[in-house]
Formats: C-alpha cells, structure tokens, sequence
C-alpha cells in the first residue's frame, strides 16, 4: 500500500505572516549581530549614528566619542572644519579632505571625515592619531574599546601593555554573584587622637572581584591593583558572614540600593568615577604637638577648575605657644618652614585622580567623595573639605570669560574724599590669583612665569559741582614704595559708560590693576590715587594733583 504525502498549502494569511516574520525578524538579527559596540576606559559610548565598517575602514561618529574622551570641540561651519584640543593634543579637520593635521603635522586619513545628517564621521584610526589614545578593534566581539592616556596612566600601563589590552577586546563585568563589589567606606571621629587619624578615621573594604578583597587603600588608587602581586586577601560570604583570609570574621548585612552593615556599622558603596568635573577650593589640614609648646602645622590645598585644570599648593610650619621652651613669650607664633606650589590638568577615573604636572611629571592618587556631593573629597590620605568661595567683582576678566580667578582677600572701607565738588570714594576692593585661559595668554604677556595677581576696586563718583565732568579721562593707579614708579589701571578692562557725569550725578565703577605674582610678594604699604579728573573742555579740577586712598593687601 502506498502513502501518498500531502502537498503542502499555504493560505493567503498564512503567507503573508511568514513573509512579514522575513522581513521585521531576519533583518533585525542580521543589524544585531552588525552592531559595533565602543567603550572608552572601559565604559560604553552611545551613539546616534552607530559605528559601521566601510571600505575595510571602521568610520565613528566624532562628537560623543571625542567628548567621551574628555576633548574640546569647535566646529566652523563656513570652513566645514572641527578643532579639538586637550592638553598637548591638538586637530583640526576639514569636512571631505583626505587629510587632517595633528599637533601641527599632516596626516593622511584611511577616509575622508563626511557628514551624516548633522552627524560628523571620522575613521577610527584617527581617533589615536588626534587623541594620543590606545585603539583596537576586536572582530570576534565585534568592539572597539579606547584607553586614553590618562586610564593608561591611572593603570600604570605602558603603550604596549595598554594596545594589547584593548586589541583583546571589552568582556562587561559580571555582576558579583556575592553581592559585593568595588569600594565600602564607613567614617567616624577621633577628635583625642586616640586612633592617631588626624580627625577623621577610615575603615574601607575594596573588594576587586568575587574573590580577592583589600582593607587598607594604596596612596595611588586601587585601579592598578593586581592581586597577584600585591598580597589581597581572599573572602569568603556565609551565612550572614563575612569570612577574610587572615582570619577575621564580620557579621554581614547587604542593604537594598547596595550600601551594607559590618559588625553593625554602617558603610557607603562607593561608585567608580568616570570623568568627574571638580569646581572650586578644597584644603586639608593637620597638627601634630611636640614637647616644649611647639607644634608642626601642615596645609595642603587644590584648586579645581572644570575645563580639567588644578592648582595645588603646600605648606608647613612650626608654631610656638610663647613659652620659653619653644616660642618667643610673646604669644602665639608661626613660622612657615617649607612651602610648594604647582599646576596642570586632572583626570578623575574610577577611584584614581590623576594629576599631570606643567613639569610633565604626573601623580595618581585614591579618590573617591565620601558624602556623594562635592562638599568632602578624599585624596590619597587625605579628607579635603570645600571652602567656600568669595565672589569676585564682574569686571571683563570674569564677564568675557578670559581667566579663572580665586579671590584672595577682599576689604570694603567705604572711604570717602572730596575735592572742588567732586567726591570720590573707594568702596571696595579685591585681591585675585588670576589664571588666564591658554587660548588668552597671548594677549597677557609681561608678566612671568609666577603668574597674575588683580587688584580689582570697586569706586564711586559723585559729582556735587556746578559743571559736567568727563569720567572717563579719569586716571588711576597704583603706589607703592617697593615699586619704580606706580602701576596704571588696565583702562581696556573698564565698562563703557557715557563720557558725561552731570551735577548731582553718581556712578559706580571697577578698576583693575595687575601686578605679576612675585612682585605683589614685595609690596608693603600701597596707595591707590585717582587723578586728572577734568571737566568735559579739559580743565583738570584737581589742579594736577592726585586723591589717594590706603590700600593694604
């Protein structure tokens, strides 16, 4: 008996779902298994247009990946140009051109940068090339991964170790299967010293991965730590215990959003970083006693900008109570010992801050902001608080963004002198550190290598008189003994205002003087004098002489 097979039919329905799922379905899995996934220092880049290869050249969208890498972009649209700097690197790019120049040499790229809707595409290799970055390409997972020079730095890696690194490719870390990763910090005081902490006493728990776990957090970070070399203990998580290798043992408490109990207290997780921006004046300090009323003081401050920049400076000093043994009987007094100053870039990356010197030398510390905000930083060893910051007065350095200034000082003496019906009074006035922006130094010269000091005055004008006067022919500079003659106002910083100050009149204005650095170290007692005040035809009511008020720094 013979069986006959039934012929296959397919209704109109039927087909058409088989037709739909080939279309929607089969695309969809071949652009998955397409997609290009990029990751900077190990942390994944979104992009709107996604990486593609063309022509046996990887092309990548320019703006989130070179942002990601912490570079500053410009584009000019008249010219189809983008410029990029940070730091000693530097580009720039025309739209369409086979090459581009980097650090002010011509390269040849694999592809002309085109763009994509409002999208600008670069070849990959070009992204090394501009940015001094590692970057490899691994087919098999079908990634790009970057290490820029500071994740490089951070890691202790060399060029070679580094390549090697992100030739072999991105693996996203698995999720700890104990519940437990990376860094737990608990704080508590220690005002009698009786731990010896200087304040503040840490107890921290980093733990590296499933197995390995440090308790005490090197001065230069935990992201270089390799637990084959640097002796971490293993640990076990048991029954609401946790169990070390030295054979230490803690009851264990995990709390929903991550943070966690130990032996009853309480510890905060401690996220990885990734390019923080810091903003602002953060100091440690320190005291340690001796025999006899003497005392070693020690200061250490940073001072963050967001474009990346840092100032750092230290000193230390002994102190004396006046007695006989250590001080001058007198009070107490201070000498200042030793003190250092320097600058350069920083880069915040997991739970390392890198510090790179205008020397070249560079530093890598731990770092990680115990309260979650920027009010408390922990630098290697040290807890750096926020000080709060004086205002500065709004006068063009600040308004056209031009430098960065830290107010020193600042005095509000309200004087007030009058001259042939013209009162002039000094309200207030500032003293600044001022640190010009690179792409504004050129129009700053003259002034050293030790940098910029501001004095910024904020003065009135009232005319009580019975004519107008020209405020703006108004001279003023600034006296001093140790200076060869007297330092003039810098009128280009001036507002504008009408020439015209009528009777009964009154105007407000600021006067910047500069003053390099070391130089502002050997003044003493300084004047600031207002002169050739003169009504509109010129005639000077102050009959050549000069109004001075005191000035003290």
């Amino acid at each position: 008996m013979s069986v006959v097979k039934p012929a296959l039919h397919w209704s109109k329905t039927g087909l058409s779902a088989v037709v739909l799922f080939l279309l929607l379905v089969v695309p969809s899995a071949v652009a998955a298994e397409e997609k290009i996934q990029v990751y900077v220092d190990r942390q994944p880049v979104v992009f709107a247009i996604q990486p593609k290869l063309q022509n046996g050249s990887t092309v990548v969208q320019l703006r989130p990946l070179f942002e990601a890498l912490g570079i500053k972009l410009d584009w000019n649209a008249s010219t189809k140009t983008v410029r990029g700097s940070k730091g000693e690197h530097s580009f720039s790019l025309v739209i369409d051109s086979a090459s581009a120049t980097v650090n002010g040499q011509r390269v040849t790229l694999d592809s002309p940068g085109r763009i994509a809707g409002s999208h600008t595409l670069v070849p990959l290799r070009f992204v090394g090339e501009a940015t001094g970055a590692a970057v490899g390409w691994n087919a098999e997972q079908r990634t790009i991964s970057i290490y820029s020079p500071e994740y490089q730095s951070a890691l202790g890696l060399t060029k070679e170790e580094a390549q090697r690194q992100v030739n072999q490719g991105i693996s996203p870390p698995a999720a700890s299967a104990k519940g437990l990763s990376g860094l737990y910090a608990s704080h508590s005081l220690d005002l009698l010293g009786s731990r010896s902490c200087g304040g503040v006493c840490w107890d921290t728990f980093f733990f590296v991965d499933d197995r390995h776990v440090i308790q005490e957090l090197p001065e230069t970070g935990v992201d270089r730590l390799d637990c084959a070399k640097d002796g971490c203990l293993t640990y076990e998580v048991k029954g609401g215990k946790l169990t070390l290798s030295n054979g230490n043992s803690y009851t264990l408490e995990i709390k929903p959003g991550g943070d966690v109990v130990i032996d009853g207290d309480a510890y905060t997780r401690h996220a990885p970083l990734e390019r923080k921006v810091l903003d602002g004046k953060y100091e440690a300090s320190g005291y340690t006693s001796a025999p006899g009323g003497t005392g070693v003081a020690r200061v250490s401050t940073y001072v963050f900008r967001p474009d990346g920049t840092f100032t750092d400076s230290n000193w230390t000093g002994v102190t004396a109570d006046g007695s006989e043994d250590g001080g001058s009987g007198t009070g107490v007094s201070s000498t200042i010992t030793s003190g250092s100053e320097a600058s350069g870039t920083y880069t915040v990356q997991g739970y390392t801050i890198l510090f790179r010197y205008k020397d070249g030398s560079s530093a890598s510390r731990m770092f990680f902001m115990p309260d979650k905000d920027d009010g408390m930083l922990r630098i290697g060893s040290g807890d750096y608080l926020r000080k709060k910051a004086i205002p500065p007065y709004q006068n063009l350095l600040v308004d056209q963004g031009l430098a960065y200034k830290e107010v020193l000082k600042e005095r509000t003496p309200d004087f007030k002198e009058t001259h042939n019906g013209i009162e002039l009074g000094l309200i207030g006035y500032q003293w600044a550190q001022v640190d010009v922006k690179a792409e504004h130094r050129k129009s700053f010269t003259g002034f050293g290598d030790k940098g910029i000091i501001e004095l910024t005055a904020k003065y009135s004008v009232k005319n009580n008189s019975s004519q107008s006067i020209n405020v703006n022919t108004i001279k003023i500079v600034l006296r001093s003994e140790a200076l060869s003659g007297s330092v003039p106002e810098m009128t280009d910083m001036r507002t504008s205002v009408k020439d015209e100050l009528k009777p009964g009149e009154r105007i407000e204005r600021l006067a910047v003087v500069l003053l390099p650095a070391d130089r502002f170290q050997q003044l003493g007692s300084m004047e600031l004098s207002f002169g050739n005040v003169a009504t509109m035809d010129g005639r000077d009511l102050y009959g050549g002489e000069w109004l001075g008020f005191s000035i003290f720094d």
